[in-house]
């Protein structure tokens, strides 16, 4: 990912963690990435000594009293919540996710999403694999993901990540 920054590329690390649950891999890093997280909840740009938000560009989240009645509501109905954060209740809106989060950011970067390249393994990135200009299945995603993909990588054990930025680089694709 450093060599993409050095060659001008945005790079955007989309998960369903928390900006902080990002530290390890951001201190590997000799730059800022874009950052969508909360499965597309939160589209910001983090501070790379302190790892504190430099910029937040688009959250969407309800409030603390709606989210609690919505996991208290699921779970008196015996429906297992996907809650992120417990500690400040963030329950994601209906609709949001990392593909409408994605299109944002390149909205406000002027980039068309027919030059993004984008890589998942979960459920929760298809959306943004269809959306993207190249979608590639980590070699471990589930089938319906492999399915929705351009192409397949390695695994995350075997660095798939890395494996596709190189591709991207050496086919000239980015």
């Amino acid at each position: 990912m450093n060599e993409l920054d050095a060659r001008g590329v945005g790079v955007v690390l989309a998960t369903a963690r928390s900006p902080k649950a990002l530290r390890v891999v951001l201190r590997e890093l000799h730059f800022a990435p874009w950052l969508i997280c909360f499965s597309g909840a939160w589209i910001g740009e983090l501070e790379l000594r302190s790892l504190t938000p430099r910029q937040t560009w688009w959250e969407k989240r309800h409030s603390a009293s709606v989210a609690r009645w919505i996991v208290e509501t699921a779970l008196a109905n015996n429906i297992e919540p996907n809650v992120y954060g417990l500690e400040t209740w963030r329950v994601i809106p209906l609709g949001v996710n990392k593909a409408r989060s994605l299109t944002t950011l390149a909205q406000l970067r002027a980039i068309e999403l027919s030059q993004v390249a984008a890589i998942g393994d979960g459920l929760n990135d298809l959306e943004m694999l269809r959306e993207a200009g190249i979608g590639i299945a980590m070699g471990n995603a589930a089938q319906e993901v492999i399915s929705a993909a351009d192409w397949i990588t390695a695994t995350n054990d075997e660095g798939g990540v890395a494996h596709a930025v190189r591709k991207l680089i050496n086919e000239d694709l980015i």
